[in-house]
């Protein structure tokens, strides 16, 4: 089969995610010969009570409302001796007692891996998700080994619904017993819904980004690397904004002991941002990340901080801080106490035309097993946005819960 010069100029850079993940799962399917092995079906029920401050972060005085969610997850899992495949789904509707109109958040994963040998994995993933951005989503959208990243540093998103659309595919290769090279790519498409009570202020936007990494165990305990990422946002309806980031990082992976694990990576960022006129402007500044963990799985401790340019809803790039610590003990086989604290700020926008901005969040939570399919939760929880043009009430939750699974997890 041929393919002509011209059909492959028709490609549009921003389409190559979606075609690489289709041609890479036509090819996967004809790889796979032997029938799948195992299929483990399984769902989460939940019921969850909460009485809160202000959990929408929401200007003025008179903000504070109880609400009651029901949420079911259903998952698949199809696995075999060289491929899995995860489907999780997730929907969840919230009703409140006052002031805030009912809301109802819905989304799905999908991961594929194929072991083509005994040194090469392939992977490849796609992920939906829509819901209206509270305050427990100020820094919680997406998490990583380096702790919470959050998804945008802009707080005037907050009671708007937000969609997000991503893909991604990559290999992982194990040249022997000490190397191992990382590639992947990666898209995402951001909607926000349109509002009925302010002027919109949040912006649409595309990302396509692109990450190759390299580590090299240099003994028992340390692996040494370096890593170079990619990215390009395009904002919709808009002539500025758009954003180009690069950057190169030296990275460490050590255990101390059995109980002490550092993460790090550290290296030098560089940003393109086009303005109003039209014109580039090029920024060089530092990025990077931490973590430390003490502990074992009965507790654990982590300590973390990021620092990375990350797209924002106003248009453009912030270069947004992160730090924060997380906890984790089992008081016995039946129940856990787990917690968190993260702090992050922005201080503004890359050309300097942004507001700046904060935020902050902390919960302590329990759990108890009840019986085998049964667990019971209680959490309190503390969020706030600060440095913003608009004046907020910081948000104090309680939640009381139960969950029951159907069928059974692996």
């Amino acid at each position: 089969m041929k393919i002509k010069a011209s059909a492959l100029s028709d490609i549009k850079w921003s389409d190559l995610p979606g075609l690489c993940f289709k041609l890479f799962t036509v090819w996967l399917g004809s790889q796979s010969s032997a029938a799948f092995a195992e299929v483990i079906t399984s769902a989460e029920l939940s019921a969850r009570s909460q009485l809160a401050a202000n959990p929408y972060l929401a200007a003025g005085e008179d903000t504070e409302s109880a609400s009651a969610t029901i949420s079911v997850s259903p998952s698949v899992k199809v696995t075999s001796e060289l491929s899995s495949f995860d489907l999780t789904g997730r929907v969840s509707h919230t009703e409140f007692t006052r002031r805030y109109r009912a809301a109802t958040s819905y989304g799905a994963t999908a991961a594929y891996r194929y072991k083509v040998n005994a040194r090469l994995d392939l992977r490849a993933g796609a992920n939906f998700d829509s819901l209206i951005v509270g305050a427990d989503d100020i820094l919680t959208a997406a998490q990583d080994d380096d702790g919470l990243v959050p998804f945008d540093p802009a707080l005037n998103v907050l009671q708007q619904r937000r969609k997000l659309f991503g893909s991604n595919i990559g290999f992982q290769y194990r040249g022997g017993a000490s190397d191992q090279l990382d590639v992947g790519l990666s898209s995402s498409a951001v909607r926000y819904g349109r509002r009925s009570f302010a002027p919109q202020v949040a912006q649409d936007f595309n990302s396509l980004s692109g990450r190759i990494s390299y580590s090299r165990k240099v003994s028992e305990r340390t692996m040494l690397g370096l890593s170079a990422s990619a990215s390009d946002t395009d904002y919709l309806n808009r002539r500025d904004g758009d954003a180009r980031d690069y950057s190169v990082q030296a990275t460490a992976n050590i255990r101390f002991s059995s109980r002490i694990t550092l993460t790090a990576g550290a290296g030098p960022t560089f940003a393109s941002l086009r303005t109003p006129t039209g014109a580039r402007v090029n920024r060089t500044g530092f990025g990077g990340s931490l973590s430390v963990c003490d502990g074992d799985s009965m507790a654990r401790t982590c300590v973390f901080g990021s620092r990375s340019n990350v797209p924002s809803s106003l248009g453009g790039l912030r270069t947004t801080t992160n730090w924060g610590v997380s906890y984790m003990r089992r008081l016995s086989e039946r129940s856990e106490i787990n917690g968190s604290a993260s702090f992050g700020l922005s201080p503004r926008n890359l050309t300097g035309r942004a507001v700046s901005s904060g935020y902050a969040r902390a919960e302590l939570g329990y759990n108890r097993q009840i019986a085998q399919n049964l667990k019971g939760f209680a959490t309190v929880g503390y969020s706030d946005g600060f440095r913003d043009v608009t004046a907020r009430r910081a948000n104090y939750q309680a939640n009381f819960g139960i969950t029951f699974l159907l069928g059974r997890k692996k």
